[in-house]
Formats: structure tokens, sequence, C-alpha cells
């Protein structure tokens, strides 16, 4: 009888099918906890983000949580809109407003930052999601980079 051994590779998932690659095990951070932090920070339940509110609070609370799932997750923009319901030029969107109230609004900067000290990020991410933010790039030249 002949004992096939598959090699044992992290990073191909062709050896190990229905391995994410894009999942970030040691950050310790998942779309729930996302949402969940951005909900408590802006003071929004959970099950508000998903419908079509268009409060402002609301739609603040979810551009963050799009921006974070984007950066921290790398999540594309098409998952991370359909995870709220939307199309994914409302991502894009998001990612643009989000940006730009952190250029200019000081109480979005506050509450940005204490999402993203609550994520307790690594030094590396925390400074490109603020290299992000302080930028006028898109997204899409931005990740070139």
């Amino acid at each position: 009888m002949n004992i096939v051994t598959i090699p044992h590779n992290n990073f191909n998932p062709y050896f190990l099918p229905g391995l994410d690659t894009k999942t970030k095990q040691h950050l310790n951070v998942d779309v729930e906890k996302i949402i969940g932090i951005c909900a408590e920070v802006y003071g929004v339940g959970t099950s508000e983000l998903a419908n079509k509110s268009r409060l402002r609070k609301n739609v603040d609370t979810r551009n963050l949580a799009m921006l974070l799932m984007v950066f921290l997750l790398d999540m594309t923009l098409v998952s991370v809109s359909m995870r709220f319901k939307r199309d994914h030029s409302t991502a894009v969107c998001a990612l643009k407003t989000i940006q730009k109230l952190y250029q200019t609004d000081i109480m979005t900067r506050k509450k940005v930052k204490l999402a993203i000290e609550r994520m307790e990020l690594d030094e590396m991410k925390y400074r490109k999601l603020v290299e992000f933010l302080i930028s006028d790039m898109p997204i899409s030249k931005f990740r070139k980079i």
C-alpha cells in the first residue's frame, strides 16, 4: 500500500485547499470586532450599520469600518461593500470621505484614533493607515506603492 505524503506549505493555498491566504491571524482582528469597535466609538448599534439609514453618525461609523476592513484585513472594496449591502462605489466614496474628514475635522480625527487604539495595531499597520489618511491619494494608487 502506497502512502502519499502531501508537503506542508502554509504559503501555497494549492497544497491546503480552503486555506484563506487573506486572513491575518496574527492581528486578532476580524470583521465583527472592527464593526463592534467602530459602533462603540460612534455610539450606534451594530445592526444599524447594514440598514439603509443615512444618518450622519451611521454613515461615519460605516465609513470607518470600511476603511479598517480594507487596511487591516486586506479585504477588497467589493467584499467590504457587500458586508454592508452596498455597491463597491460606496466603499470607494467611504474611503475618500473618511480621508477628507480626518484631514479637516478634529472630532473625526479623534474618533478614528480612538478606534485604531482599541484595535491594538502593530506600528507598521498604524503608520500605513495614517499615511493613507493624511495623503490625497485614492486607495487604488495608494495600494500600488
